[in-house]
């Protein structure tokens, strides 16, 4: 998955919309959204079906990471890690674009 970011992110950013193309493995049935203070600590946040975009509110500065998963768990690396920094405009929103393998 390839990541890219317009902007970066600050404490009152309304929201961060993270999307990604599809998967190219066979199988995948959703996809799992990690996010961190920094690429070393990332969590997973969300679980989501075979959408390709989410819109994630009022986020501080952090690090976001997407992976794909299959029906039986097994999941992919982590797409591209993309990290915010303080610095964007309060109420601007962010789009970052990821690559899933």
């Amino acid at each position: 998955m390839i990541l890219s970011s317009s902007k970066y992110a600050a404490l009152l950013v309304l929201a961060v919309t993270l999307s990604w193309d599809p998967s190219p493995s066979p199988g995948v049935t959703g996809y799992h959204v990690y996010a961190g203070v920094d690429a070393d600590h990332l969590a997973q946040v969300l679980s989501l079906g075979p959408v390709l975009s989410v819109s994630v509110p009022g986020v501080e500065p952090r690090c976001f990471a997407v992976t794909a998963h299959d029906d039986q768990g097994y999941e992919s690396v982590f797409s591209n890690i993309v990290c915010s920094q303080a610095g964007a405009l309060p109420g601007e929103i962010l789009d970052f674009r990821f690559e899933v393998h």
